[in-house]
């Protein structure tokens, strides 16, 4: 089993380097039966990261695009209300 923090769930989604591809090997792996996990302290990152880019548009397809990974095990997970927090407070500081 691996850890996977929030770099990795970036380099998946946004990152076209080989360092993306590398992650998208990975998280073909754990799809196909190789089990990992993450916490709810990942995902937060993650949205930060993603807002702070400036691809808040795109905010929940990646979140739930995360949850929905097979064979991926969570330290935490929060309800997707909270998760939102983020966006809806990055809408009202811009």
């Amino acid at each position: 089993m691996i850890y996977l923090d929030a770099s990795f769930f970036v380099f998946c989604n946004f990152d076209h380097s080989a360092k993306g591809q590398s992650a998208r090997r990975i998280l073909k792996q754990i799809v196909e039966g190789m089990q990992a996990i993450t916490s709810s302290l990942a995902l937060d990152e993650l949205m930060w990261v993603v807002i702070k880019s400036g691809n808040a548009e795109v905010l929940r397809e990646t979140v739930e695009d995360v949850y929905d990974i097979p064979n991926l095990l969570w330290s935490k997970k929060l309800p997707l209300l909270f998760l939102y927090k983020h966006l809806i407070l990055w809408r009202t500081t811009t």
